[in-house]
Formats: structure tokens, sequence, C-alpha cells
């Protein structure tokens, strides 16, 4: 729910310069990171299901980096919903060694990238090809 949720400002992305949309995901980045932090589901070592601003600011990593077109944010969304599920290395990796909210924040963001680089990659190539 939560990257469908992010949808809104994913769209938003291309509209404002890539530099303020950096800096404002790491200020939430670092911000939802703190709050998870409080939770106490998380100072046990779990990733509680009723978080879900990991899978909002992991869906805006991958947004930020595929690119603004609609196809592009619908292939982020599809692709970080698939590596957020599947934990293909490092993701799985940081879900499994880091238990508290860096860990549950982390995978998070690190599906976001392998989404978002996917994303831009196959962009390029079907570029290239046309």
């Amino acid at each position: 729910m939560g990257a469908i949720a992010a949808l809104p400002l994913a769209l938003a992305v291309p509209s404002v310069p890539g530099w303020i949309c950096t800096a404002l995901l790491l200020l939430l980045a670092a911000f939802a990171t703190w709050v998870v932090s409080l939770h106490p589901g998380v100072r046990a070592g779990h990733d509680p299901q009723e978080i879900v601003i990991d899978e909002f600011v992991g869906f805006l990593v991958a947004s930020l980096i595929g690119g603004g077109t609609w196809p592009q944010i619908l292939a982020a969304l599809v692709l970080f919903r698939i590596f957020d599920i599947a934990k293909p290395w490092p993701v799985g990796w940081v879900d499994t060694k880091l238990k508290n909210a860096v860990g549950v924040m982390g995978d998070d963001i690190l599906a976001g990238v392998l989404a978002g680089i996917a994303v831009r990659l196959a962009s390029e190539l079907v570029i290239k090809v046309s």
C-alpha cells in the first residue's frame, strides 16, 4: 500500500528539479528511519507489516531513478514490488542482517535503486533500438 500511496508524488517528480527531489527524498528517508526506529516491533528486531513508509520511500527512489514518464513510473512500481518481495542480493542481505530501522528502510530503498536502474537501462535500450 505504501508504494501505491506514493504514486501521486512519483507523477509530480518530473515537474520538480532533480536536485530538489533528491534532497527531499534524502530528508524523507532520514525522517522515516527515525520514525520507524520508534516502533516497538522494530526495537524487538521485527519488520512489522503495518509500517508502509519504507515502501513509500522505496518506490519514490525507483521512480526518481527510473524516469518520469507514465510507462517508466508503472514499470518502476512493478519492478520495485518484485524486488521487494523476491529480495535479491543485496536487498535480501540487508533484510536478514540488519534487524533495526536501517534494515526496515534499507531493503526497500535498495529494492527501489535496483528497480530504478532496471527501468532506466530498459528505457535506454528501447530508445537506442528504436
